[in-house]
């Protein structure tokens, strides 16, 4: 029989640390939830944050997790877990968003502690440090144009351009999908998600529907 849930709903940059210990005679679990602000605007958009797991020191095994979830509205994908260790230390963890989940406007992240029978251990769980940034690594920022070259953007069957020159179509990855000459492009057979065209030496982002 599962216990007592316990929730916030948190909002701002950072997130307020969160301490279980163990309970006694039920399971319990803790969850804190943060709203993410808009995500469509992100070309790689990847969480960073700091996790503090002890789970141990007692009379019976540690079988006690911290995990945690990203929802986009439509969904909810498992991007982390942690059981039965006991840390003692601040480990930094960075997720890239879109190798889990889309990206959309309505994003949720949940920290969810378990504490589980036997509970004659220790459980202690934390979070810190926590935001939401651009990899400019991967997205290379730096030669990513807004210019209004690709069009319609979001686009459904047939992504036009209005430049000459090679095209090269790229996903999330990095993958190369597509590469033609041809300045309208059937895209009716990817995939729904985000995509980057390469022309000209420079990369513009578009969402196939």
């Amino acid at each position: 029989k599962m216990g007592n849930t316990y929730s916030k709903i948190l909002s701002g940059s950072s997130m307020e640390n969160i301490r279980t210990f163990h309970r006694s005679q039920k399971n319990d679990i803790e969850t804190i939830k943060k709203e993410i602000s808009d995500l469509t605007n992100y070309i790689n958009p990847k969480v960073k944050f700091f996790e503090w797991f002890a789970n141990g020191d007692g009379l019976s095994y540690a079988n006690d997790s911290l995990n945690v979830y990203l929802s986009n509205g439509l969904t909810s994908k498992l991007i982390s877990t942690t059981s039965g260790q006991l840390n003692n230390q601040w480990i930094e963890k960075n997720i890239n968003i879109s190798q889990f989940i889309e990206p959309t406007s309505d994003m949720k992240i949940s920290f969810i502690v378990s504490d589980y029978n036997p509970y004659s251990h220790l459980l202690e769980a934390g979070i810190d440090g926590f935001e939401i940034y651009e990899d400019s690594s991967v997205s290379n920022l730096n030669n990513w144009s807004s210019k209004n070259v690709i069009f319609p953007n979001p686009v459904e069957n047939w992504l036009n351009t209005s430049l000459d020159g090679l095209k090269s179509i790229f996903n999330i990855s990095g993958e190369l999908i597509i590469k033609c000459n041809k300045k309208n492009i059937d895209v009716s057979k990817l995939k729904s998600g985000i995509y980057f065209l390469n022309l000209n030496d420079q990369f513009y982002k578009f969402i196939k529907t």
